[in-house]
């Protein structure tokens, strides 16, 4: 046998090949003959059939198949050559395809993968979405950095704990790959990164719509309440990574935005592509003419926690034990009928504002912005020795520092 040929290879078919059907009879895989088909591309073999001395394959278009029995026909098929960076299939090393994509988030910020599914399967979730999922639309003002910029979509979550047992049934493959590949990548992450991956959001399913009357009776929601507007500024500031599978039928297009000013990317969102992006690095935008389905999930980074003497947690655990303020003063009350802010972080209003620090815990420092002065003319960071040497700052915020001294002395 050709050295090429081992499980999990990807190779090229040509011509007539066996179609079959995997069945389970009492737990025992079984194969159910259905006729030659014409095939031309990729596929992933899967195991050798000894008796018929043939393999059994998954096609890129998610047939299976028994290879003919002249194995020379079977030509070794590059990644590279398909435009893609990945290939992820039922034979694929877990392990060792993490790594390479968390190499190439490292380098890139984002990945590209084919994945090879049944085509039952993905029939199976099209059918379910259209027949079981209930959509929904999210607040218009949430929608540009949930859904992505442009994207006019309806959603639906998929909580395991109290769906349907079809629904379960149908997703539950598709969501626990999405999260056995979370873990691995997530280990290799922190390894290359040191950024902490502690869990995943819910399966999502996301749906463009088939026109604009659709969209029309599909409207988001007006006003969200203020713990919508909590989870959602906490969901937002935990995204690492995100995950999305394409299950189509029809093809958009997905375009991640440099966040730091790099060249975009955009990438042909077709059925069976997935594609995995650094939410620190990329903004997106996906869009479709006509419907599409998405399966989509992000990775987390560690929940804000706060410590107090002994005491440790996010507020909702230190606020018990924080000290009694002083009593309110005595005599007439007053009523504030309104509050002008203008504060930083990107914050609209002083509610904002608090949720920053409350549950994303960051801050709002900024770089010194050129249109102030130009700080390389008194910093230099890329060697304390050569910044003493030149007369200069070796950190901006000493820089920062300084020139608010000289201000303040002037």
């Amino acid at each position: 046998m050709a050295s090429h040929l081992v499980k999990g290879a990807l190779v090229h078919l040509s011509g007539p090949q066996e179609e079959v059907l995997e069945l389970f009879v009492s737990g025992e895989p079984s194969l159910e003959a259905l006729g030659s088909v014409d095939v031309e591309g990729g596929a992933q073999l899967q195991r050798f059939d000894r008796a018929s001395q043939r393999w059994l394959a998954l096609t890129f278009d998610g047939r299976l198949v028994h290879t003919t029995k002249d194995l020379s026909q079977l030509r070794p098929l590059e990644v590279q050559d398909l435009g893609i960076d990945f290939v992820v299939g039922p034979s694929s090393n877990r392990e060792v395809l993490a790594e390479a994509m968390a190499s190439k988030l490292v380098l890139d910020g984002f990945c590209v993968s084919q994945t090879l599914d049944k085509r039952t399967e993905i029939s199976e979730m099209l059918s379910a979405t259209e027949a079981h999922v209930s959509f929904s639309r999210i607040p218009a003002e949430f929608e540009p950095y949930y859904m992505g910029l442009e994207s006019k979509e309806r959603h639906a979550l998929i909580d395991f704990e109290e769906c349907s047992d079809e629904l379960t049934r149908i997703f539950s493959d598709a969501d626990t790959r999405l999260t056995r590949l979370g873990d691995s990548v997530s280990v290799a992450l922190r390894e290359k990164l040191g950024t902490r991956i502690t869990g995943r959001t819910n399966l999502m399913v996301r749906q463009s719509f088939s026109n604009s009357e659709e969209e029309a009776k599909c409207q988001p929601v007006d006003h969200p309440g203020s713990s919508e507007r909590e989870m959602f500024m906490s969901l937002v500031k935990r995204r690492r990574v995100c995950v999305m599978h394409f299950l189509g039928p029809r093809t958009g297009k997905l375009r991640l935005i440099s966040r730091h000013g790099g060249q975009e990317v955009e990438i042909e969102a077709s059925p069976g592509k997935m594609v995995l992006f650094m939410t620190e690095r990329f903004q997106y935008s996906h869009t479709c003419e006509g419907r599409t389905t998405t399966l989509q999930t992000w990775l987390l980074g560690q929940r804000p926690e706060y410590y107090m003497q002994s005491f440790g947690g996010d507020l909702s655990v230190l606020a018990p034990i924080a000290e009694k303020g002083i009593d309110p003063p005595k005599g007439e009350g007053v009523v504030v009928t309104g509050v002008a802010t203008q504060i930083g972080g990107d914050s609209k209003d002083h509610k904002c504002y608090w949720l920053m620090f409350n549950k994303a815990g960051t801050d709002t420092a900024v770089s010194t912005p050129i249109t102030r002065y130009d700080i390389s003319d008194y910093c230099f960071d890329g060697s304390m020795q050569e910044a003493q040497q030149a007369g200069k700052s070796y950190t901006p915020h000493q820089v920062s520092t300084w020139t608010k001294e000289v201000q303040m002395n002037s």
